[in-house]
């Protein structure tokens, strides 16, 4: 095996079915350069019947980062790029995991953030080498990597770089695997404690209450935490079927079915049982507007998934889509939908959060080019995003753990106030009854 390209070693490794890999290992740039590899057979018997090939290309690789050769720093600076993202994607999941102890949606919407921010890259193209580690942040959103292994033979060479640099597929199967079973986990454990509670008919009330509170609070909840996965996944398989593995449609389309119908399901609860979702309800004003905000949450992030999938192929899809986050925070701030003070304050952040994060990738798409990537100020942004990522993370951990240790004093407290005022009335019941009964003895 050899090719044009000038100081470029090759190595080959077979996957079986006729696939063979070719390696590229180059010390100069060769982004959109004309390649040629030129296959010269052996002279052995087992290749008598292969003819001399050529493959000719052009040099843009699927993993949307251009083919440039950086010094070695920058490579060094890229791997700690990537730790540090996933380091702030699981600290997003313990924040979500203390989340659905405390405040589901606190846990729901610090990790909606982080989500935005990793499927807002599917709207950047030949990504700056600093700002490509942030696709770790993928964890943010479960894992997904059940046909990873095979993606050679299951990816379309046609199927857009941008969407297969953060792990997506054509077919909605390999996009959306494993995470299937915790979007239908609540719905199972909802039907096993129905069940229980009609067999143990001792515990059949606290059991029933069990299974609704399964269904509907961690059910949406649930839905929530995958609604931008599940809804980019949707959109990139719909668009892009007939690329599809047959291998995989079938499972694809039990996806998309198992995936509409969890969310269209809770939705509808949502709607008809409010009083059965806790803290979606109870943490909100009592006025209908307040209690109907989680159905602005839910157009937003649809809305985003949407825009950020079929705007990402135009320069200025991330302006656009930060327009939806900045309204939402605009709303908040002025609305104040939340009972909580702490929680308007948070919801805001993490709107500003998410404007924040869509500028600068607007800023990456629409001002700079692979050609003058490295500059002071784009090498410096990847750590903006993560830093104000953490800022998000921080403020709601802080809200939590504090609610957590203050939620029995505030009850302790409450009991104590109505005692003490309890006391003061009986008192002053007591005074009265007394000078009356003075004023009526005889002198």
């Amino acid at each position: 095996m050899s090719s044009n390209l000038n100081g470029a070693s090759l190595s080959c490794s077979y996957l079986g079915k006729g696939v063979v890999v070719v390696h590229i290992a180059y010390a100069q740039s060769l982004q959109n350069e004309s390649a040629s590899l030129y296959f010269t057979p052996s002279s052995s018997s087992q290749f008598f019947a292969v003819p001399i090939s050529t493959v000719q290309f052009d040099v843009n690789p699927n993993n949307n980062v251009p083919a440039v050769f950086y010094d070695t720093p920058l490579y060094d600076e890229a791997n700690t790029i990537g730790i540090l993202s996933m380091v702030v994607a699981g600290l997003g999941l313990v924040g979500f995991l203390l989340g659905l102890y405390m405040s589901k949606f606190i846990g729901v919407e610090l990790t909606g953030v982080v989500q935005l921010s990793f499927i807002a890259l599917m709207s950047l193209e030949l990504m700056h080498p600093l700002i490509a580690p942030l696709s770790q942040l993928t964890l943010s959103s479960g894992i997904n990597s059940a046909y990873a292994a095979n993606r050679t033979n299951l990816l379309s060479s046609m199927f857009p770089a941008r969407y297969q640099a953060l792990g997506y597929g054509q077919d909605m199967a390999y996009s959306f695997n494993y995470m299937v079973a915790v979007l239908v986990l609540p719905f199972v454990v909802a039907l096993a404690l129905y069940i229980a509670s009609r067999i143990a008919k001792q515990s059949q009330e606290i059991l029933a209450k069990y299974s609704v509170t399964a269904l509907c609070e961690y059910g949406f909840t649930t839905v929530l935490f995958l609604l931008y996965y599940i809804t980019t996944s949707v959109l990139i398989f719909a668009t892009n079927t007939r690329d599809a593995d047959s291998t995989l449609f079938v499972f694809s389309i039990v996806d998309v079915v198992l995936a509409l119908m969890a969310t269209i399901s809770t939705f509808v609860l949502f709607q008809i049982k409010p009083q059965e979702f806790g803290d979606y309800r109870k943490a909100f004003k009592p006025d209908a507007l307040s209690q109907h905000h989680y159905w602005a949450v839910i157009l937003c992030r649809l809305l985003l998934a949407v825009v950020l999938v079929f705007g990402g192929a135009v320069g200025y899809g991330c302006f656009i889509a930060l327009l939806f986050p900045l309204a939402h925070g605009i709303y908040v701030a002025v609305r104040r939908p939340y009972i909580a003070l702490e929680n308007n304050i948070r919801a805001a952040i993490n709107n500003l959060v998410e404007v924040l994060v869509l500028a600068i990738y607007g800023y990456y798409r629409m001002a700079t080019d692979y050609t003058n990537h490295i500059t002071s100020m784009n090498n410096m942004l990847p750590y903006i995003v993560l830093a104000l990522l953490l800022i998000c993370i921080y403020f709601p951990k802080h809200y939590c753990i504090s609610v957590g240790m203050n939620q029995d004093n505030r009850v302790v407290g409450v009991q104590i106030a109505t005692r003490e005022r309890a006391i003061a009335d009986l008192t002053r019941s007591a005074t009265q009854v007394g000078l009356l009964a003075l004023e009526a003895c005889p002198n």
